[in-house]
């Protein structure tokens, strides 16, 4: 507890005067170790150190504490005036506040590490916390020390570790002495915890705070400790080992290398605990803020922003736990109603393999697709590593180096729950783990078409397709295939970018197709892009002006997607289709489609990710998923939360991919060419 001379704080000050009187209580000073000494109260460490040319002492304590120190050196035997150095475990008051009055009855100089230093000499004002104006009386630091410097008397070396958090400066001693003849480490530790209030995050006055308690248990962790003491007696339980001594005067309790490591374990758990606590709550206020200042709404969701803000405050204030914190996070982006909120736990990425920077680009050869919580290959490039290594299409992954892949979708699943980007994300997720650079090779275990467990070693390659780069977007291969299955033509691309190359390769299939029966836009897998590539896109289909696929809502500006018609259009049949791996613009191009009667959709429910979202990184780790604009449809209706649905439902399964058949697009091919299934579509 440290102790606050604020005018204005008058009502707290019998409060303190109560705990400093608890703390300072007299207690019997207690021989520790060979010439190690207890001098201080009940609940405060001063220890004297005597050498044949005068003594050391460490910690004056409170101000009020120095004449019980004295008396307790004098009841040793020892005179207080013999005392030739004073040093600090800390500047707060409770170990400092009576150094200048040590140094006034005896003459000591006093020895401060750096940062502590001014702190002790300005009587506590410099105290990044607690400071402002001064705390206790100042005193004058004789030597100023850096981490790893000595104090040496009377045959005595102690050695100054610079341990800083609990304070700038704070400071653990350790010393080599000898007892019966047994060489012993002497370690005092200086003060490790997170003072009430303290600010391990954003700390204007104290930045490195949170890195400084991180040094400071590599340092503690790395001294060996044979006798463990601590700036209160609490540290290393004296009370406890008092008794013991009493009880086995013959045994030396003080003696405790075990007692020092689980200190530090449990320090340092404390530690990270409220390091853990700090970010929960900063990354509350981060997504609280950025639904203010984003949302596509002033008031979000109709709702008094600032009232949900006090509403929650106080609970997570005092989440206990990380899954409480997101639980509280979850339940107000809940109040708004709106898909694309979501709080997205970071540990369900922390894969090895699975590294944030990977885009989850396909360089084995082998495409990707969740069905029924099982990860399935779809496709296989001719001449890929996938190829060579002879995998087939419905074959189950089931682990990918070290990641076995079933679980790991189970955790994913129950992390993006009912969400409609699951799809989606879990397929991203396996791809990422697939993806790697040219010439390295994946290890891969298979459940093959008889449910055997097949491995294969494969090599990775080039990501098919042209790398395109727009703006500030992440650098990715863009490909297309065009071609016609009878007199049905088709398109197939991975992304909307690339506008130029992809929409004249487009426009070129379409104005080939004039005569054919039919035409399948096949947008599966197919996650968006360039928005206003929708419109480029549907004006091969519509001959009329004034036509819109929909419009986009943000918060200062309205987008009305105008599609720019072709004047030798394709107005035959088209079929779309989707799955839930298609989003944002793959769903505003079909949904305005579907909606203007031009189209119809074959697959199943899209990611219902036509809004503009964004992913960010909270300060615990999470993942935060936000939007930044509604977009409605040309029919009038939402995709967000709704995604566009399929005129006819066609699932993908596992036996139709061992058969070699795709369904949706087979059956689009059917819907075109007017006739019910003869047999399958060969592709």
């Amino acid at each position: 507890m440290k102790r606050l001379f604020l005018a204005a704080c008058l009502p707290l000050i019998p409060a303190i005067a109560q705990i400093e009187a608890a703390w300072n209580r007299p207690i019997e000073p207690h021989h520790v170790v060979a010439n190690i000494y207890y001098v201080g109260t009940n609940a405060l460490a001063s220890f004297l150190i005597v050498t044949p040319q005068g003594h050391i002492l460490i910690n004056s304590d409170y101000e009020e504490s120095v004449p019980l120190i004295r008396a307790s050196v004098e009841k040793l035997g020892y005179k207080f005036a013999d005392i030739k150095w004073l040093l600090s475990s800390q500047a707060h008051n409770d170990h400092s506040a009576g150094n200048f009055l040590v140094k006034e009855l005896t003459g000591a100089k006093s020895a401060v590490m750096e940062g502590d230093a001014d702190v002790i000499s300005s009587g506590g004002a410099a105290d990044f916390w607690y400071g402002g104006k001064p705390l206790y009386k100042p005193s004058k630091v004789d030597r100023e020390l850096h981490d790893g410097d000595t104090i040496t008397l009377g045959g005595v070396t102690l050695v100054a570790h610079k341990t800083p958090g609990h304070t700038r400066g704070c400071t653990t001693w350790t010393t080599n002495l000898e007892e019966n003849g047994r060489k012993l480490q002497v370690v005092i530790v200086g003060g490790v915890a997170v003072n009430p209030g303290y600010k391990l995050i954003d700390n204007d006055k104290y930045p490195g705070i949170a890195g400084d308690y991180e040094s400071t248990f590599r340092t503690l962790r790395e001294l060996r400790a044979d006798v463990f003491l601590g700036a209160h007696g609490s540290y290393y339980g004296m009370d406890e080992k008092l008794v013991k001594l009493r009880e086995h005067p013959d045994q030396n309790p003080f003696i405790d290398p075990q007692g020092y490591q689980d200190f530090v374990n449990d320090a340092e758990q404390a530690f990270h605990k409220e390091f853990a606590h700090q970010k929960d709550v900063q990354s509350f206020e981060y997504v609280w803020q950025t639904v203010r200042d984003k949302h596509w709404q002033k008031d979000p969701g109709g709702l008094d922003w600032p009232k949900v803000h006090s509403d929650f405050l106080p609970s997570i204030e005092k989440a206990p736990d990380r899954e409480t914190a997101r639980a509280i996070m979850r339940q107000m982006l809940d109040r708004l109603h709106q898909s694309h909120f979501r709080i997205i736990p970071g540990d369900l990425y922390d894969t090895p393999g699975n590294d944030s920077r990977k885009t989850g680009e396909i360089t084995t050869g082998m495409d990707v697709r969740i069905v029924a919580g099982r990860a399935l290959v779809t496709s296989i490039e001719p001449g890929s590593g996938a190829a060579k290594a002879q995998v087939q299409r419905g074959w189950e992954i089931v682990r990918i180096e070290q990641n076995d892949i079933p679980p790991l979708l189970e955790k994913a699943e129950k992390a993006h729950g009912g969400s409609s980007l699951k799809d989606l994300l879990l397929t991203r997720l396996v791809l990422r783990l697939l993806e790697g650079g040219p010439g390295q090779t994946i290890h891969v275990q298979f459940r093959d078409g008889q449910d055997q467990l097949v491995s294969k070693t494969i090599e990775q390659g080039e990501p098919r397709g042209v790398l395109a780069r727009f703006g500030y977007l992440y650098p990715m291969h863009v490909w297309i295939d065009t071609g016609r299955v009878h007199n049905v033509g088709f398109t197939h691309f991975n992304m909307f970018l690339d506008p130029n190359r992809l929409l004249t390769k487009f426009g070129e299939s379409v104005d080939a197709c004039s005569k054919c029966d039919g035409y399948v836009l096949d947008l599966r897998g197919n996650p968006g892009g360039l928005g206003v590539m929708a419109m480029g896109f549907a004006g091969w289909f519509l001959d009329k002006p004034d036509l819109r696929l929909g419009t986009l809502y943000m918060r200062d500006t309205t987008l009305n997607f105008v599609i720019f018609p072709r004047q030798h259009a394709f107005t035959g049949p088209l079929a779309i289709l989707v799955d839930g791996t298609s989003g944002s613009t793959a769903e505003i191009l079909a949904g305005g489609l579907k909606d203007l009667g031009r189209a119809r959709i074959f697959g199943t429910r899209t990611a219902a990710a036509a809004l503009p979202s964004f992913f960010e990184i909270l300060p615990n780790g999470d993942a935060f998923q936000y939007a930044i604009a509604n977009y409605i449809s040309a029919g009038g209706k939402a995709l967000e939360g709704n995604g566009v649905i399929p005129d006819v439902e066609v699932p993908l399964t596992r036996e139709a991919l061992l058969a070699g058949q795709d369904p949706a697009f087979d059956a689009a091919v059917r819907w075109i060419e007017g006739r019910t299934p003869p047999s399958p579509v060969s592709h």
